[in-house]
C-alpha cells in the first residue's frame, strides 16, 4: 500500500500526526500494519441482505512510483434494509472493462452471498448487458 512512496514523506506525515519525529523502522512497521489491515478488509466475509447493489467506476488520480497517474476504482456498494450504504469492495484498475468488473463481482461472490435487487442505472447500455447484470 505505501511501499511506492518515499519513506521521508511518510515519516513527515506520521511525525505531524504524532507530533514527534518518527524513525524509518516505525514507518515500516506502520506500513506493514496498514497493508495487513487493508488486505484483511478485502478478504472479509460478506453476509447480509441488501436492498440495492450499486456498481460505480470512479476515475482517480494517484501517485505511483513518483508520478501521478489516472486509474479507475471499480466500487461495489450495497444499500441495506436500514438505508445505510456499505462499501463491499473496490478494485483499482487502469481502465474499466467487462473483465475487470467480472473479476470484482466473482471475488465478492466467493466471499459470501449477497442478496439484493439489481437495478441498472445506465439505461443507455444495450438491453443484453442490462439483462446480464
Amino acid at each position: 500500500m505505501v511501499k511506492d512512496q518515499q519513506p521521508i514523506r511518510w515519516s513527515s506525515a506520521l511525525a505531524t500526526l504524532l507530533d514527534e519525529a518518527v524513525s524509518a523502522a516505525t514507518v515500516s512497521a506502520v506500513s506493514r500494519v496498514l497493508d495487513q489491515t487493508v488486505a484483511a478488509w478485502h478478504r472479509r466475509v460478506l453476509s447480509n441482505t441488501y436492498r440495492y447493489l450499486i456498481l460505480d467506476g470512479v476515475s482517480v488520480r494517484i501517485r505511483l512510483v513518483g508520478k501521478v497517474q489516472r486509474r479507475v476504482a471499480l466500487c461495489a456498494y450495497g444499500i441495506r434494509e436500514d438505508a445505510q450504504r456499505e462499501l463491499f469492495d473496490f478494485l483499482l484498475v487502469r481502465s474499466e472493462s467487462e473483465a475487470h468488473w467480472r473479476s470484482l463481482l466473482e471475488e465478492l461472490w466467493r466471499r459470501g452471498k449477497i442478496y439484493c435487487c439489481v437495478h441498472c442505472a445506465n439505461e443507455s447500455e444495450p438491453t443484453e448487458l442490462r439483462d446480464r447484470v
